[in-house]
């Protein structure tokens, strides 16, 4: 479970790519500053930017929050109930669903992702298929729908590390 944001900053501060010229000999003192930096900025793509000076409501702000709330395994949130009470919540699968297909399509060009979003994504595909292949784990739901959520979390986090999908444009995501 992630606990705060990158580098342990509070949750809800993001990264900002700071360039620092001079460090102490033991280069602490740079670390320190570009930490400071790091846990003051939230960053957003800049379609964020736009559509909150146009006063929408970003989907990509709502998509962070979704993140965050799933990565940090709160209460309602899809891993919570998977993991502590043995409960796929298809309602909470697809906001998580839905959430990291967004971060995905709007960082799929950048350069550097920050690091809480880096470690969910690694989490839910590598944790969720471990724990959901127990035989004693219920399962309500025809054994495909399984399947299908399965591989569209590894789908979404090799599209998330990667920056490009593996279908061939144009590809629609289907609702599970």
């Amino acid at each position: 479970m992630i606990k705060g944001g990158l580098r342990g900053c509070p949750a809800g501060t993001g990264f900002l790519r700071v360039a620092v010229s001079k460090f102490s000999a033991d280069g602490s003192a740079g670390a320190r500053h570009l930490q400071a930096v790091a846990c003051t900025v939230r960053a957003r793509p800049p379609s964020c930017k736009r559509a909150r000076w146009a006063g929408s409501i970003c989907a990509m702000d709502q998509a962070l929050k979704t993140l965050e709330h799933e990565f940090r395994s709160e209460p309602g949130s899809f891993l919570l109930g998977l993991r502590g009470d043995l409960v796929w919540d298809r309602d909470a699968f697809s906001r998580l669903e839905k959430a990291m297909r967004t971060v995905c399509e709007r960082w799929q060009e950048a350069e550097e992702l920050p690091r809480w979003l880096a470690e969910g994504y690694y989490h839910v595909a590598t944790d969720v298929p471990s724990w959901t292949a127990h035989p004693n784990f219920p399962r309500p739901e025809p054994a495909d729908y399984y399947t299908a959520c399965i591989e569209r979390l590894t789908d979404l986090a090799d599209w998330f590390f990667r920056g490009w999908h593996a279908y061939m444009e144009p590809h629609t995501w289907s609702d599970l």
